[in-house]
């Protein structure tokens, strides 16, 4: 991030330094991008960032934590499959912007969805990641350690038959088994990078990171 300075100096526009310099959690390169793009510092302080060449959104928090992320599923303007891996600059994004609830632009409008973007959307993952309304207290679901490497161990209120999924960014199931006895130790050493949910059949949910 550039100071915010234009004032010019021989023949460089200042700054000639960086102010201040930050990089994505994961992968430095997913925030970077020749041109386009935005930043959007959001009232939680939190970050709304887009890779513009990539279409790439994500928000992070103070903490270099990602909330979430989202690619836009468009190929030259042109609608495609959910999912579809796509090469920088099939999906330019010029930036991306929050609003709040109360922008008087909203007034008397009708905030209604018409469409997917992508073709064959699937939104229901979505409940999966984020419900609406949680329907088990997740202070009895417990992961660590976490960040974890080879091992994650996960506990849970002691119910036979408790069944589990593992969910990965994009809500993918990548995992779902039945167990008993309130304690598992999971391998995971064959996971990828990234960040990770662990469900539970009555709805609890905690979030996990894998670090290589």
């Amino acid at each position: 991030m550039y100071n915010a300075s234009f004032e010019k100096e021989g023949l460089i526009f200042s700054p000639v330094d960086y102010d201040f310099n930050r990089l994505h959690p994961e992968n430095p390169q997913a925030m970077y991008s020749t041109g386009l793009s935005s930043v959007q510092i959001l009232p939680n302080n939190n970050w709304l960032v887009t890779d513009g060449r990539n279409g790439y959104s994500f928000e992070l928090t103070p903490d270099d934590e990602i909330v979430w992320e989202y690619i836009t599923p468009l190929k030259g303007g042109v609608s495609v499959p959910q999912f579809t891996e796509l090469e920088t600059n099939n999906n330019l994004t010029f930036r991306m912007k929050r609003y709040p609830v109360d922008f008087e632009g909203f007034a008397g409008k009708t905030l209604e969805g018409s469409d997917y973007l992508e073709l064959d959307g699937d939104p229901s993952f979505c409940n999966q990641i984020l419900p609406i309304e949680m329907t088990y207290d997740n202070d009895l679901l417990n992961v660590y350690p976490n960040p974890a490497k080879d091992v994650l161990t996960i506990e849970w209120e002691s119910l036979v038959n408790e069944k589990l999924q593992i969910i990965d960014i994009v809500g993918h199931v990548i995992s779902e088994f039945e167990r008993s006895g309130g304690r598992i130790f999971l391998d995971v050493h064959n996971y990828e990078q990234g960040y990770y949910f662990v469900r539970t059949s009555r709805g609890a949910t905690k979030k996990f990171i894998i670090v290589r």
